[in-house]
């Protein structure tokens, strides 16, 4: 329900700046199905890793890369990383992670690591932004966790670990990641 449009919204850009600016803006994100948004992001994945032409490898690569202009910034050209504590895409994704987080509480995360892609849409402003933001800080790197976790990034040779493994250090002998999930 917005106060500024005096309606409720559907169909269209739920965030205020991108709307301020006509409804396009390059930090409002995409908008589609699960299935569109990984697609576009396998894609991405893929060229990446120089495995398929429709985004030019460099580019993206670019695009992923963290900004030494901005000292100890966790960003990139468009994208987010995540943050050693606390960061929306949990415990189990690597800082070699590239993500983006949408104002209706959706998000997108990839581990170049482990090469895990995490695709999650909701809709956290509906019907109301009044309480979005501890709700999405709660739900959200649990969401991601689960992903990780379901996606064989565990690492067992530590003088080798990759994604959370590498960065978070192996956990003592026996014990997981609690993801207190009901």
């Amino acid at each position: 329900d917005c106060a500024w449009r005096e309606k409720v919204m559907q169909g269209q850009v739920h965030d205020p700046n991108a709307w301020a600016l006509g409804g396009v803006a390059g930090h409002a994100g995409i908008f589609g199905t699960v299935d569109a948004t990984w697609s576009l992001l396998h894609r991405l994945w893929l060229a990446y890793k120089g495995l398929d032409r429709f985004f030019l490898s460099g580019t993206v690569r670019r695009f992923w890369k963290r900004s030494r202009r901005i000292p100890k910034t966790t960003r990139t050209l468009g994208w987010d990383t995540p943050t050693a504590h606390g960061s929306m895409a949990g415990k189990r994704f690597s800082l070699n992670t590239v993500g983006h987080l949408g104002f209706t509480g959706t998000s997108v995360w990839i581990d170049l690591s482990t090469d895990t892609l995490a695709v999650f849409l909701t809709n956290s402003v509906h019907p109301v932004v009044a309480g979005k933001k501890e709700k999405m800080q709660e739900i959200r790197p649990r969401v991601h966790d689960l992903i990780a976790k379901h996606s064989d990034t565990v690492v067992t040779d530590d003088d080798n670990a990759k994604g959370s493994q590498a960065f978070y250090g192996p956990s003592p002998a026996g014990t997981s990641v609690p993801l207190n999930n009901p």
